[in-house]
């Protein structure tokens, strides 16, 4: 069986191996990320009145979760607004705490949101989101459009990584990177493993997306995969695609 490094945080951890042991692979499970809420993001967000936005940007799956967890008063007055998101991850858990979703992109990236998301001319939208958003809000104003950045967790990297890390580095055959912070931590915990990613003596990455590709490329690491949709079914079909259908140059040469 195929070890494969699954490195969600922990509580997102669970979809994915799930669905690795139900394609027949072993999954490991070594959270990159920890997120940590901002406090100033939350009392900022808390003391935004309605009337200063008109729809929430949710870029991520991470944030409702630390939100629900904590029972955040804020979260009723969000669920009253449209809500915006980068893919269809997020969705149940909008629609969970009483929130309608009015537009989600085909291609399930920021990239896509910039192209599909419609021009409305004054509509002002608030992006809660990590402290490295890679989202650039000059980008709307040429279709009328005011997205406000604010900052509500930032991504961590756990404790206690690279001795974990250590332990079954040899074993992998692939890392499965759903964001560019997991790969940043990666190199920041464990610089000499993850320096071997896609060589001939490491376990080959493979990215959910733009994000976690830039942060690859800005590593030096060229030989990965890249998921053709956003999320956890897409990461496993990379991964299918790559070991259970090999080229078909080498099932001739077998």
């Amino acid at each position: 069986m195929i070890d494969v490094l699954n490195t969600r945080p922990e509580s997102q951890a669970a979809e994915l191996s799930e669905l690795l042991n139900q394609n027949g692979y072993h999954p490991v499970e070594i959270p990159l990320v920890e997120l940590v809420l901002i406090s100033e993001g939350l009392a900022t967000l808390t003391r935004l009145s309605s009337d200063e936005y008109d729809g929430i940007l949710l870029s991520s799956p991470n944030l409702i979760p630390l939100l629900v967890e904590m029972n955040a008063p804020v979260l009723k007055k969000l669920a009253a607004k449209e809500w915006y998101l980068i893919s269809k991850q997020a969705q149940f858990q909008v629609e969970a705490i009483g929130g309608k979703v009015a537009f989600v992109p085909k291609n399930a990236s920021l990239e896509g949101f910039y192209k599909e998301f419609p021009a409305r001319a004054g509509l002002r939208i608030l992006h809660i989101c990590s402290r490295v958003t890679r989202l650039d809000p000059k980008l709307f104003l040429e279709r009328g459009i005011t997205v406000r950045n604010l900052p509500m967790y930032t991504p961590h990297c756990p404790t206690g990584v690279a001795s974990q890390l250590q332990v079954v580095w040899p074993q992998l055959r692939a890392v499965l990177f759903a964001s560019g912070s997991a790969v940043q931590n990666l190199f920041t915990a464990d610089t000499q493993r993850a320096k071997t990613l896609g060589s001939e003596k490491g376990p080959l990455p493979i990215s959910i997306g733009p994000s976690a590709t830039e942060a690859l490329l800005a590593e030096g690491i060229e030989n990965f995969r890249q998921a053709e949709t956003a999320d956890n079914a897409g990461l496993v079909a990379a991964l299918n695609k790559e070991f259970q259908n090999p080229p078909q140059e080498e099932l001739s040469e077998s």
